[in-house]
């Protein structure tokens, strides 16, 4: 064997295999590239979205033509989107009007009739002056008045407990309750004063469907004794002094009326029966007690000669 011969049977199989060694690592090294990028991607698209689903509902994605911008959600509610229409800020009694307002007194002054009062009452906290809640009811009361009489409305100031966050925040400060004034003698009690003058009594909230039986029976007699003897009456209405005097004069002409229908009923000629009213102007209790302003809520019946 020549020197040529043994050089290349001898060298060019290492170098055949040094090439096919070569190639081998190239594919092991993609194959391992390929692997960790698809282990990659499993876990992010399958794994993670499935065990961590509550990061996933937090987010929302916005797709773009180039990229995915991934923007957090709003988890947290507004405080104020809670409140009504109607607010407030410390130590301040300027209403604060917002959305729906326009509705929200409508429906206050759809309560209104020919004989209730609404009654408006501001609150206040500790730290605030007793005053800033009548200052709240009274700014209150000039929003209303382009749908219900200023005359029918009252204010009022009540404490409250404090609200958390009051300082820095809007809080609601008013409440509003409707006070019926009509009649009813379901509920009323009569006081003999002779035999000619009697006075009945009225309770603050009433209709006139139902008949007290000892109003009734008081009535009955007296009906008889008028329709025997011809004589003539006068009823006189009085109230108490919650709400304006001309309100009250009515109310008060109201209720004589009332108890004039009752013994009309019973027989007795309208021409027997005259009536008036004197409103609030002569009590015959305090005003500043429950028990007063039931005094005060009456009819004085006097039998004339």
């Amino acid at each position: 064997m020549s020197g040529t011969d043994f050089y290349t049977s001898d060298i060019h199989p290492f170098v055949h295999k040094k090439n096919t060694m070569s190639l081998r690592t190239i594919f092991l090294l993609l194959a391992t590239l390929l692997y960790f990028v698809g282990a990659h991607w499993f876990y992010t698209q399958k794994v993670a979205g499935i065990c961590c689903g509550d990061a996933a509902a937090s987010a929302a994605v916005i797709q773009d033509d180039d990229k995915d911008e991934i923007i957090p959600l709003e988890t947290d509610i507004d405080p104020a989107s809670t409140l009504g229409p109607l607010t407030f800020n410390w130590l301040d009694s300027t209403a604060v009007t917002g959305d729906g307002f326009e509705d929200y007194k409508s429906e206050i002054a759809n309560n209104l009739t020919e004989y209730n009062v609404l009654e408006i009452t501001g609150h206040y906290f500790a730290d605030e002056d007793e005053s800033l809640g009548f200052a709240r009811a009274r700014q209150v009361k000039g929003l209303l008045t382009d749908m219900i009489p200023g005359n029918r409305i009252l204010v009022n100031s009540k404490l409250i407990d404090d609200i958390e966050g009051m300082q820095e925040n809007l809080f609601e400060a008013v409440e509003f309750n409707w006070i019926d004034k009509s009649i009813n003698i379901e509920e009323t009690t009569v006081v003999e004063f002779d035999e000619d003058r009697f006075m009945i009594f009225f309770p603050f909230n009433s209709n006139i469907k139902d008949t007290n039986k000892e109003v009734e029976d008081k009535l009955d007699v007296l009906a008889g004794n008028l329709v025997d003897s011809g004589r003539n009456i006068t009823i006189t209405g009085h109230t108490d002094s919650t709400g304006d005097s001309k309100f009250n004069y009515r109310l008060g002409l109201d209720r004589a009326f009332a108890i004039k229908k009752l013994l009309m009923s019973k027989g007795v000629n309208k021409e027997q029966i005259k009536i008036n009213s004197k409103g609030e102007s002569q009590p015959i209790g305090s005003n500043r007690t429950k028990e007063g302003e039931h005094k005060n809520r009456r009819v004085v019946i006097k039998i004339l000669n």
